[in-house]
C-alpha cells in the first residue's frame, strides 16, 4: 500500500502467503494473455476468492445443521456487504478474508456441535489465515479465547479437557510461530532509519495509561457493516441506508442467538465466539499501535477492515437467529435484497464511470 505523495511502502511486515498465491499466478497470466495486466489479473483472483469464501459458507452453515436451502441462499448476501465488496475488488490479503472466516465458523462447528475436531485440522486452518494476514486469523483468536474459558471452567468443575487444551496451543502456536519468525526475518531487511508516516496521521499520542483510549473503541468491532469504504460512485445513499439496516439485524442476530439458544449451548457457542471476536480485533489493533512506535499510539478509530473475517458468522448468526424465530423467509428476503442493491450500486458505478 502506497501512501499518497509520501512515495513511502508500508507493506513490509505482512505476512508472504497472500502475496504469494495471487502474484505467481497473475505475472505468469500478465505474460501469457495480451491485454491483461498484472493488476488486472491480480484483481481478477478476487472473484475466485469470494467464490471459495461463499461455498465454504456454506459448508460451514451446513455443519451448523442449517438446511439446504437456507444454506445455499444465506452466502449470497456476502458480496452485499460493503467491505466484502471493496475487499474483492482490489489487491490485498483482505481478499482472502472471507475463506478465512468461513473455515474459523465451519472450525467451529466441528468443535461445539460435533465434538471431534482435529487439532492438526486446527493448526492448518489458523496457520493458513496468519500467514496470509495475522489479523485475519481473529475468528481462530475469538474460539481460542471461547476454549480457554470452556478449559478454566472445566478444571474448576474438575472435568478438565485435554482436547481443548491441545486445540488452543495448536492454533496459538500457528498463529504465534510463523509470526515471530517472519517478523524477525523481515525486520532486518527494511531501512532501520525509515519512520512510519502515518504516525500522527491516523492516531495520536496515548497520554497516561492506555486504557481510556482502548475503551472508546473496545465496541466499534459491533459495526461490521457500517464501518467501510467504498470507491465514490458505489457509495451511494441506497448503499448507505442498506448498510445501516443490515449492521442493526447483525447486532440483534449476534444478541438473539446469545439469548435464544440458551438451552442450545452448542449455537450459543457461535455468538459468543463473534462477540468476542467484534471485541478483539480493536483491542488487538490498538496493543499494536501502542507498543510498535517509540511514542506509544492509539486510533481514534479502528478500522472495520480488520474485522472481516468475522462476516460469515455474522451471516451465520443471521441465519441461526431467524431460523430460531421461525422466520426462515427472512434469510431469503435479505439475500434478494442485498443482490438487488449490489446490483443498483454497480450499474450505477459504470454509469458514473
Amino acid at each position: 500500500m502506497a501512501v499518497p505523495l509520501l512515495g513511502s511502502a508500508i507493506q513490509l511486515q505482512p505476512p508472504p502467503l497472500y502475496y504469494v498465491s495471487v502474484g505467481v499466478p497473475a505475472r505468469t497470466m500478465d505474460a501469457a494473455i495480451d491485454g491483461i495486466d498484472f493488476v488486472t489479473a491480480a484483481r481478477l483472483f478476487g472473484v475466485l476468492w469470494l467464490a471459495a469464501g461463499m461455498y465454504m459458507t456454506f459448508i460451514a452453515l451446513r455443519r451448523w445443521r442449517i438446511d439446504p436451502a437456507a444454506a445455499i441462499i444465506a452466502p449470497l448476501l456476502l458480496p452485499a456487504f460493503p467491505r466484502v465488496l471493496h475487499a474483492v475488488t482490489t489487491v490485498n490479503p483482505d481478499t482472502a478474508a472471507i475463506v478465512i472466516g468461513a473455515s474459523a465458523i465451519w472450525l467451529a462447528a466441528r468443535v461445539f456441535v460435533d465434538d471431534d475436531a482435529d487439532w492438526r485440522v486446527a493448526a492448518a486452518l489458523a496457520g493458513v489465515a496468519g500467514m496470509t494476514k495475522t489479523i485475519g486469523a481473529i475468528p481462530f483468536i475469538a474460539l481460542g479465547a471461547l476454549l480457554t474459558y470452556r478449559v478454566v471452567r472445566g478444571w474448576r468443575r474438575a472435568h478438565p479437557r485435554g482436547k481443548d487444551v491441545a486445540l488452543v496451543g495448536a492454533m496459538a502456536a500457528a498463529i504465534l510461530v510463523p509470526y515471530a519468525l517472519w517478523q524477525a526475518w523481515q525486520g532486518g531487511r527494511g531501512d532501520p532509519n525509515w519512520q512510519n508516516p502515518l504516525v500522527g496521521l491516523n492516531t495520536r499520542d496515548v497520554l497516561g495509561l492506555p486504557g481510556s483510549e482502548w475503551l472508546e473503541t473496545a465496541f466499534s468491532g459491533l459495526n461490521l457493516v457500517s464501518d467501510y469504504y467504498l470507491q465514490e460512485p458505489l457509495d451511494v445513499a441506497l448503499m448507505v441506508s442498506w448498510t445501516r439496516l443490515l449492521n442493526l439485524l447483525l447486532i440483534g442476530a449476534v444478541f438473539a442467538v446469545i439469548v435464544a439458544c440458551a438451552k442450545e449451548p452448542a449455537r450459543r457457542s457461535l455468538g459468543w465466539m463473534l462477540l468476542a471476536g467484534a471485541v478483539l480485533y480493536p483491542t488487538i489493533v490498538q496493543a499494536q499501535a501502542y507498543l510498535n512506535t517509540a511514542v506509544p499510539q492509539y486510533f481514534l478509530q479502528v478500522t472495520g477492515r480488520y474485522g472481516l473475517a468475522l462476516i460469515p458468522g455474522a451471516v451465520a448468526c443471521i441465519v441461526i437467529a431467524a431460523q430460531k424465530a421461525g422466520y426462515r423467509r427472512l434469510v431469503y428476503l435479505l439475500s434478494l435484497a442485498g443482490l438487488v442493491v449490489l446490483g443498483i450500486v454497480i450499474v450505477n458505478g459504470w454509469r458514473v464511470i
